[in-house]
């Protein structure tokens, strides 16, 4: 059996060379290339989850800088309740507790993931790489302070995607094994939006 692997490996390396290097290479992108690939003005973050422990790495030309955050099941049914929320497809129903739900997890989940980086970005660019439940998550969607007042509107609280442009990868090694391809450029898009032509009010539902 070790034979047929070595084998297949061989087959994978001589006719498929770039799935090779993303399935097998070793080469790990170093701290100071990370720029270099992504951006001299972006802050790349990086995050690493276990049970107990979450490690937010932040990398971008200026600073290099490590962050460790103790948590527990607690922090994994946060994330799990936003989801939830985020996919819930009538908010009509007990419409106020899933907002201020809605609204407490968004800015508990930026406290913990963001907040404790923020003074190290350089822009508004952020390159995340999650880790984990974090991948089911849209940074986007946290709120960046707390929400008060009476009024149900979504539209109007303080996304972090009002304050930064964020993108993702799946690694920094992904990032740099892809950064010099060059794909088609067939300029074809087909988008779809709603449009609404007045505030959509939850409580008159």
């Amino acid at each position: 059996s070790v034979k047929i692997k070595d084998s297949l490996l061989l087959t994978y390396e001589t006719d498929y060379p770039a799935y090779f290097a993303l399935k097998y290479s070793s080469d790990a992108l170093s701290v100071k290339e990370l720029p270099q690939i992504a951006g001299n003005n972006v802050n790349y973050l990086n995050y690493i989850v276990s049970d107990s422990i979450l490690y937010i790495i932040l990398v971008n030309r200026k600073h290099k800088y490590v962050h460790k955050v103790t948590i527990d099941s607690s922090f994994a049914d946060q994330m799990k309740e936003f989801r939830n929320l985020l996919s819930d497809t009538d908010m009509s129903v007990n419409a106020r507790k899933k907002y201020e739900s809605f609204s407490s997890i968004g800015y508990d989940l930026y406290s913990v993931l963001i907040s404790p980086v923020r003074k190290y970005f350089i822009s508004d660019e952020l390159l995340i790489s999650p880790d984990n439940i974090l991948s089911y998550l849209p940074f986007e969607t946290f709120l960046s302070s707390p929400v008060s007042g009476e009024e149900i509107l979504y539209r109007t609280l303080p996304y972090l995607m009002n304050d930064f442009s964020i993108s993702y990868t799946y690694s920094a090694s992904f990032m740099k094994e892809t950064s010099g391809r060059k794909y088609g450029n067939s300029r074809r898009l087909v988008a779809f939006a709603p449009l609404y032509t007045r505030p959509v009010h939850i409580d008159s539902l």
